[in-house]
């Protein structure tokens, strides 16, 4: 099954138990302008480059993620956030690869750009983020695709600092555990920073990645006192990427899908999409007998 299934299960399952146990400010109206903004743009898209309707998954994620950090009151504001999200994918790419991820992209133009434009990372609350966690954790066993080392090594570096942090200013040890309190944080460790498709494509890539953003995040947030300080530290080390791309060549992550081409292609290249070695000799001929 394609993972972004499970990603689109949680997120929505997530921002259902917001609005209904934690007051969330999202109404219908705000769900329907993003989530038909983002879906008009990559509808387009698929048109336009000839992609696969299973890229519709995509938007759908980056429409959630949208809806579960953006707070504005401006439906004009949410569309752009939304359309922003999913035209960054086509326009900011480095050899066929975006490097933004789509919802980090729109929100951090957004918060430097327009004053009606916040995140609210106190929305949680502690009760519901013991339960954000056991979810969150038990979708990630199953999401085998998901970057695991890139929110683990992130959160490794950046609780760290948070720790020493505290230790050196003498403060007692429930600030750190205070400072934990909140769901934005494990948003963007493991629906964020961990997006497979803008991450580098190596492991020691990926960690190299993880430990800078979580050293610019850190600045940003004792030394500039800014509290949107991951989306954007996310958003200014991004373009670093493809350099890092280079420096660690790797396989690049695709998902699956059932696009003719797209199998055709995967089976034919170093990219190893598996099929039983018997079916697989004759899906290709099939294939290649339509196209």
């Amino acid at each position: 099954m394609d993972p972004r299934f499970y990603q689109i299960a949680f997120l929505a399952s997530f921002l259902g138990l917001g609005i209904v146990f934690r007051d969330f400010s999202v109404g219908f109206s705000q769900i329907l302008v993003v989530l038909v903004s983002a879906l008009a743009v990559q509808v387009f898209a698929i048109f336009k480059y000839r992609l696969a309707w299973a890229s519709l998954r995509s938007a759908i994620i980056s429409s959630l993620g949208l809806l579960m950090l953006i707070r504005t009151q401006s439906f004009k504001l949410l569309a752009l956030a939304s359309a922003l999200a999913i035209l960054s994918k086509f326009v900011f790419r480095f050899r066929g690869k975006h490097f933004f991820n789509p919802t980090n992209f729109s929100l951090a133009i957004l918060l430097l750009v327009s004053p009606e434009v916040w995140i609210s990372p106190a929305q949680w609350g502690e009760e519901f983020l013991i339960g954000a966690w056991i979810a969150m954790l038990g979708i990630l066993v199953t999401h085998k695709s998901l970057r695991n080392d890139v929110s683990y090594s992130f959160l490794g570096f950046y609780l760290m600092f948070l720790w020493l942090r505290v230790s050196y200013l003498g403060q007692p040890h429930s600030v750190f555990f205070h400072q934990l309190n909140s769901g934005s944080l494990l948003l963007f460790s493991f629906f964020m920073i961990s997006d497979p498709k803008s991450t580098p494509d190596h492991r020691y890539g990926r960690i190299l990645f993880s430990g800078l953003v979580a050293v610019v995040a850190y600045w940003i947030k004792f030394k500039l006192y800014n509290p949107n300080a991951l989306v954007l530290a996310l958003f200014f080390l991004s373009p670093l990427t493809p350099l890092i791309d280079k420096l660690f060549p790797s396989e690049r992550f695709e998902w699956p899908t059932s696009n003719r081409r797209e199998i055709i292609h995967a089976t034919s290249s170093n990219f190893h999409f598996k099929f039983p070695s018997v079916s697989n000799f004759w899906v290709l001929r099939i294939l290649r007998r339509q196209s």
